[in-house]
């Protein structure tokens, strides 16, 4: 009863304060959309006042605050705006705008690199009832955050709801679903799909020349790490313990994906994205360290008639390999040293760091063990000659055998 009878006495005064309000502006109380003043059926006036917003500096509408938020948008204030758009949507889930408003609260937190909360408010467009145009946009911007966050998993569920939502999908659309999916599986060990994936978002790329600007974009990006990282497991899968008969052969294969691994992570740095270029670039290291560690492991297990023979062969060996754990060093300082210009430092800064004090210890060590034996330079470059030469035979020997076997 109290409450009723202090609404009744408030009424009118927010009614003269309103007109008052409108009259110094020039214009009609019916104007305002703020505040709404109807009469009931029992011919009592009932007032209808958005609701607002309090903080300790300010006091503002719903309504106020997602007009700010575009506002804030409109002139590059992201972080700004996207709280702002998120404060209103938040408090007034029921408004037609919210959607909206969430959908662009997910733009500027893109801009501004806030990419986890970006992440969240597209999540809550999609979710959204309404079926509002910008749905499929944000979905598809959702994969493409959850990709750059590595959220892989995640990443292909949404690509697959994508493709059951949307059917058809556009061209560069195909490219976000297919790299997404890709990277998923490959973290699953499923690089057979993995491939089929990225094969198919290059026939994509190449068709419709998005691989052809010298800045590509992030989605391509996505598509050729995905590409390094199957031909790097693929390089890793290729051992040398125990040692096979056919070493030549083998190591050549491994080094060709190598090289082909490689040069799908140099064209994932073409994003020039410090994010996609650090990803690629220790990727590139690694690729190099894992093959020295490999090669190195099956010295041990290799011997000669001759102690002598033996210790000739390890040493030409260490001096023919450093050089792998000299480019993989030079690859962890290119990726470090862009993390410093870009003040980043993502799980992979802290990976490559890692493995950049492992390879300065390891290249300490294989030059403390080629100044300990007594071989000059000349005479293991003169003993790889020969091993090159023992092993072209032997390769020689083995595919003549392969040849009489299959008649």
């Amino acid at each position: 009863m109290m409450i009723s009878a202090l609404f009744r006495t408030l009424a009118p005064v927010a009614l003269f304060a309103l007109g008052l309000a409108n009259l110094l502006q020039g214009c009609s109380p019916a104007a305002n959309s703020s505040v709404t003043a109807v009469k009931s059926g029992s011919g009592k006036t009932l007032v209808t006042i958005p609701r607002t917003v309090v903080t300790s500096t300010e006091a503002l509408s719903v309504n106020e605050i997602f007009d700010r938020g575009m506002r804030r948008l409109g002139e590059r204030q992201y972080a700004l705006a996207a709280d702002d758009l998120e404060k209103a949507a938040i408090a007034a889930p029921e408004q037609p705008w919210a959607p909206l408003a969430f959908y662009n609260a997910g733009i500027a937190r893109d801009e501004s690199g806030a990419f986890e909360k970006c992440a969240e408010d597209f999540r809550r467009v999609i979710r959204s009832p309404t079926g509002m145009p910008e749905q499929r946009d944000a979905h598809v911007r959702l994969i493409r955050v959850l990709v750059y966050l590595e959220h892989w998993k995640e990443a292909a569920q949404q690509a697959d709801t994508l493709v059951q939502r949307y059917g058809n999908l556009r061209m560069l659309e195909s490219v976000v679903v297919r790299g997404a999916m890709a990277l998923a599986e490959i973290l699953e060990g499923d690089l057979e799909h993995a491939e089929q994936n990225v094969e198919a978002a290059r026939s994509i790329i190449e068709e419709h020349q998005f691989d052809l600007p010298v800045k590509i974009h992030f989605d391509v990006a996505a598509v050729y790490f995905a590409l390094g990282e199957i031909r790097r497991k693929r390089a890793e899968a290729i051992v040398f313990v125990p040692p096979p008969a056919d070493f030549s052969e083998r190591l050549e294969q491994r080094c060709q994906l190598v090289l082909d691994a490689q040069s799908a992570y140099s064209s994932t740095m073409r994003a020039y994205d410090s994010n996609w270029s650090i990803k690629a670039g220790y990727g590139v290291g690694i690729l190099y360290a894992k093959l020295h560690s490999d090669l190195m492991d099956m010295l041990p297990l290799v011997s000669f008639e001759s102690p002598e023979r033996t210790r000739l062969f390890e040493a030409a060996l260490r001096l023919r390999y450093s050089v792998l754990l000299e480019k993989a060093l030079q690859m962890m300082d290119r990726a470090l040293a862009l993390a410093v210009r870009t003040s980043d430092d993502s799980s992979w800064v802290r990976l490559a760091r890692e493995s950049h004090e492992q390879l300065t210890a390891s290249l300490a060590k294989e030059a403390e063990a080629l100044r300990n034996v007594p071989y000059t330079r000349e005479e293991l470059k003169a003993a790889l000659a020969n091993l090159g030469k023992e092993s072209k035979a032997k390769a020689a020997a083995l595919k003549r055998k392969k040849s009489v076997i299959r008649r």
